[in-house]
């Protein structure tokens, strides 16, 4: 069965050439046009030639992040590039090149973004700059103490590992403080031998404080070498987790025999959350209350010191809340009172409440050891409610507040590097003024993709419409259908909570040509936020996905405030003020607000953009015909989408796959039982074409003449004979259906 007429609409994004006074520049994806958000793009006179200021010595690092001296500048950057051509030489060497060049010849400290593609080899060149780096350490070189030391932030402790059996690798001798990755406990660091106790198999099992082998534990010692190594790896939860505990300073300065020292670099493999959003609920306060229990379990709380400090996180949090939570509410004469669905509040001005919050916070002081991360969220919001300024809150799904603050507020003196293929489409990246553009990665020609859009309303595949059986039952049946239509490897990416159910429910041809997540069992296709940084689907040529990451709607509102500050707050006070008095004030909820859209948006099309990635489009040699399948794109995010591929060619379904229309007629229920409708649609399904009488097929479905007659009149009842090639012979009760053509027909 052929997928459909179709309508095609192949279309040439053009060449445009964007005016630098705009700071504007081909994507950085390579693959479209893309505005770079506000910022400085470094410009030409610091990426090539002499610094005016000439530095022949090194750098003392008690000074911080200074300018490098030119033959620094030049040592560094043709080293990272000898690496690079080692580890990778297909890619573009021109570009790093540049873009290395850059790095190294910074005037200062500050947050510099590297938005080179996906596959265009950023990992690859961070690697080659650690071997720089090991290079230097094992040689004695004097540059290396002057760079003061490195952190490495990456999504998954594998990648870590990597990392440091690649820098072992290299250099068999003189690596003694060179590198090393902290890490809890995992599957992967109990198979390198990072866990001795035999009956421990994971995180939730390993209590380094009771442990019997906690003496010759090898993640401890990992953390007793952390303050002096050169090169230190850190997960982003545990970078995340140390920034919120306000320990991240212990590991910004490295210990040497000439005192402590600042590491010049802090290098993030992928996007870092820019901003710290605490979120106060009912939840929150719950689980804060839970984490002094288990506290009072594991022998580490008296019951009363637990049961005191429970009526605190009452009285001076629960209780605070819920009165803000009354508080917000619209009151107008002769209207029912209704919620503020968002808005800002604030405890300031009163002393007595402020006064017991004070002193019920002191109480924790002495014991840090109580402060569960929960409890910490609940602290950071009560103390701006009494402190300033406002603090949002939010009443979709329930009550929350939010306290935000800049999350790269303590790396503001050193050289920050973040790698991210999708930042310049990111919503997070476009008001930060404080941001250095690097060059962005040269444009490619994306006419080999080929992206297929599918229109009709029912294909629409959000987690709501994911929810009906039917609408899961009826996508499976049409992947089946277009992996018949396009072969070649399939990268198919849904959600987490149905991965089981498509993998399980689609035919033996499409799961051969679908690739399922690596090492899970049962089998799951890949699902969102589970393939970050994977390179396991770089041989796909299609790409279908089902469905659309998409936060809950308070998520984006906070998101939304943390990126644009001030000037958000105000558009909130007066949209807030204006659906005050309305009869029906915040009927379209959280999308009365236009930024929120725009920041929705923007991460649908960053997140989308990076999955598709994932197939042979990564390799920076292909030459592949790439097809993409996409259902009900919302517009905004489409045209987004459509600027990062420049080049590509687009086909648009209007028409509603017959497969869909036969798995939902087959669904149909009324009064809790199949429909005329869809009892004849299974049966057509599955019916041979021989000849069969009316009257008994009316009594092999169980329907009535009444309902029979009904069924027959319908224009979808006509449509799905005719779909079917069914034709009907004869009259009155000798009356028979059969196919076309066929031979058994009377």
């Amino acid at each position: 069965m052929v997928l459909m007429e179709k309508r095609k609409k192949n279309r040439d994004n053009g060449n445009q050439q964007i005016s630098a006074e705009k700071n504007a520049v081909l994507s950085p994806s390579g693959s479209g046009h893309g505005e770079i958000p506000p910022g400085r793009v470094l410009d030409g006179g610091s990426r090539h030639g002499a610094p005016e200021h000439l530095h022949p010595s090194c750098p003392d690092p008690q000074a911080g992040v200074t300018r490098l001296a030119e033959p620094q500048i030049v040592k560094l950057t043709r080293l990272t590039m000898k690496y690079l051509r080692q580890l990778q030489g297909n890619l573009d060497m021109g570009y790093w090149k540049t873009v290395t060049r850059q790095i190294f010849a910074a005037d200062g400290p500050g947050i510099r973004v590297v938005p080179a593609r996906a596959g265009f080899g950023k990992s690859t060149w961070i690697k080659a700059f650690l071997l720089v780096l090991g290079e230097l350490w094992v040689t004695g070189d004097p540059l290396a103490e002057a760079l003061g030391g490195v952190i490495l932030v990456n999504q998954k402790v594998e990648d870590l590992n990597e990392c440091v059996d690649t820098l072992e690798a290299a250099f068999l001798s003189g690596t003694s403080g060179l590198v090393v990755a902290l890490q809890s406990l995992t599957a992967s660091g109990k198979k390198r031998g990072f866990c001795p106790n035999p009956d421990v198999g994971g995180y939730e099992g390993c209590d380094r404080l009771r442990c019997p082998y906690a003496a010759e534990c090898p993640l401890k010692e990992l953390e007793a070498q952390a303050p002096r190594t050169f090169i230190l790896g850190l997960t982003q939860a545990r970078f995340y987790g140390m920034r919120r505990d306000r320990t991240l300073d212990s590991l910004l300065l490295r210990e040497t025999g000439a005192g402590m020292v600042p590491r010049r670099f802090v290098i993030f493999d992928e996007k870092p959350e820019l901003t710290e959003i605490c979120e106060l609920d009912t939840q929150k306060i719950n689980s804060a209350s839970t984490a002094l229990e288990k506290l009072v379990a594991d022998n580490r709380l008296r019951d009363g010191k637990a049961c005191n400090l429970q009526t605190g996180l009452n009285f001076q949090v629960s209780r605070r809340v819920q009165g803000l939570r009354r508080a917000t509410r619209i009151e107008r004469a002769g209207y029912l009172s209704r919620d503020e669905l968002a808005g800002f509040c604030s405890l300031a001005g009163q002393a007595d409440a402020k006064d017991e919050y004070l002193q019920f916070r002191a109480s924790l002081e002495s014991r840090p050891d109580l402060i569960s991360r929960e409890l910490q969220d609940c602290l950071s919001v009560l103390d701006q409610l009494y402190q300033g300024p406002p603090v949002l809150f939010c009443k979709s799904g329930g009550f929350a507040l939010y306290a935000i603050r800049d999350g790269m507020a303590e790396l503001q003196d050193r050289q920050v590097l973040v790698f991210d293929a999708t930042a310049p489409v990111d919503g997070d990246y476009q008001k930060r003024q404080d941001l250095q553009w690097l060059e962005p990665s040269p444009p490619g020609n994306m006419g080999m993709v080929t992206f297929h859009l599918f229109r009709h309303e029912r294909l629409n595949v959000s987690k709501n419409s994911f929810k009906k059986p039917k609408v899961r039952e009826a996508m499976c049946r049409f992947t089946d259908e277009i992996t018949t239509r396009y072969p070649g490897q399939t990268f198919l990416c849904s959600y987490q909570q149905y991965a089981r159910f498509i993998a399980a429910n689609l035919q033996e041809s499409a799961r051969a040509q679908i690739k399922m997540m690596p090492d899970k069992s049962p089998e799951c296709v890949p699902y969102f936020g589970g393939t970050n940084g994977s390179n396991a689907f770089n041989d796909c040529t299609n790409v279908i996905l089902l469905g659309y990451p998409r936060l809950e709607p308070k998520t984006y509102l906070a998101r939304t405030y943390a990126t644009q500050g001030k000037n958000f707050r105000l558009e909130l006070e007066r949209v807030a003020e204006a659906e005050r008095w309305k009869d029906r004030p915040w009927k379209d909820g959280l999308r009365c607000l236009p930024q929120v859209s725009e920041y929705e948006c923007r991460h649908l099309a960053a997140r989308l953009e990076q999955e598709i990635y994932r197939c042979a489009l990564r390799n920076p040699d292909c030459e592949l015909d790439i097809h993409v399948f996409l259902f009900c794109p919302p517009e905004r995010v489409w045209e987004l989408l459509h600027q990062r591929f420049w080049g590509c060619k687009v086909e648009e379904y209007e028409d509603l796959p017959d497969c869909v229309e036969a798995v939902r007629a087959r669904a149909g229920i009324y009064g809790g039982q199949p429909t005329a409708y869809a009892k004849l649609a299974e049966f057509l399904e599955t019916w041979d074409g021989a000849a069969v009488r009316v009257s008994d097929l009316k009594k092999r479905l169980g329907i009535t003449d009444s309902a029979w007659k009904e069924l027959l009149k319908g224009e979808k009842s006509k449509a799905l004979l005719a779909r079917y090639g069914v034709e009907r012979r004869g009259r009155g009760p000798n009356a028979v259906y059969c196919v076309k053509h066929n031979d058994l027909c009377a």
